[in-house]
């Protein structure tokens, strides 16, 4: 008893250029998506405040004189002057990359709180929601490169 074993590659340089006309598609979608999640963040981030609602305590404040009404603990904050909308931004490099920040001093302290200021995150759940968004959007991006 013999055992005969006859293997074809055939085919395996077309093979190979798929996969490299996938790896070039995958890194510009990856680039793409990853501009969409920075912006879309840095967006989503000041549309949270803008629409928080001013539930919380109400604060007298100087430099101007007036009454503000804060956001619920838990909830975004509630935008006052608007310097921390104003703050909010995003930054694509020519590699490719990109990022969303937001430059205000205090903006952590809103973010996650501190012994004196209940968190009051509207960064985080904006990026959440981005990347929620931007699975889809890879999924169209690669497709569109294929």
């Amino acid at each position: 008893m013999s055992l005969n074993t006859r293997v074809d590659l055939s085919g395996m340089e077309a093979l190979e250029d798929r996969l490299t006309d996938l790896l070039f598609a995958g890194q510009g979608s990856v680039e793409a998506i990853s501009n969409f999640v920075a912006q879309s963040t840095a967006q989503r981030a000041k549309n949270l405040i803008n629409n928080s609602v001013a539930a919380g305590r109400t604060y007298y404040r100087d430099n101007p004189r007036r009454l503000v009404t804060a956001s619920a603990p838990g909830d975004a904050p509630a935008n006052d002057l608007g310097y921390l909308v104003s703050t909010i931004r995003f930054k694509k490099y020519a590699t490719g990359s990109a990022y969303a920040y937001v430059s205000a001093y205090y903006a952590a302290d809103l973010e996650f709180g501190n012994p004196w200021i209940a968190a009051r995150p509207f960064f985080y759940p904006s990026f959440l929601l981005a990347v929620q968004a931007g699975e889809k959007r890879f999924v169209e991006e690669f497709r569109s490169r294929l």
